[in-house]
């Protein structure tokens, strides 16, 4: 069992497109098969918005433009605390497919009403009553992201 004495800082890519939401379902550990929002460990001298980035790119082989950090929260697992900050972001305007999966069994797309709460890793589940997929779409179709996040 860790010592949970360190909490490990993690970014969480929100990544919307075209009024969906994508998820990956881990593969492997204790969450094996539990659907989550990409990302990953938070690197010394580097920011949520970075360490979403270069996540993604590496678990997806996708390029995303986070837009804002819009919720974060701390949660202890058996194994370990994390401090997850939830980034909302876009796909950069080149990217179309998921590249290679690396750290997923599976990724798909999910209208905010069809998300698998109950298959959901715990964080991530808690975290989607502080989301408003509604507004960031309308937000977003409208161009005016940046006012509101």
């Amino acid at each position: 069992m860790r010592n949970n004495s360190e909490t490990i800082q993690v970014a969480a890519a929100v990544i919307v497109n075209d009024g969906k939401v994508l998820l990956g379902k881990r593969q492997g550990g204790l969450l094996d098969g539990k659907w989550e929002f990409p990302g990953g460990k938070i690197k010394p001298f580097e920011t949520s918005h970075e360490a979403a980035i270069r996540e993604i790119k590496e678990e997806l082989g996708i390029s995303i433009c986070p837009l804002k950090t819009v919720y974060s929260l701390e949660h202890s697992y058996p194994d370990k605390t994390v401090n997850i900050h939830f980034c909302i972001s876009v796909l950069n305007d080149s990217e179309k497919a998921i590249g290679t999966l690396k750290a997923h069994s599976e990724a798909a797309w999910f209208s905010p009403s069809s998300l698998p709460e109950t298959t959901m890793c715990e964080a991530d589940r808690q975290a989607l009553s502080h989301i408003d997929f509604e507004k960031i779409f309308e937000l977003i179709e409208k161009k005016k992201i940046k006012g509101y996040l």
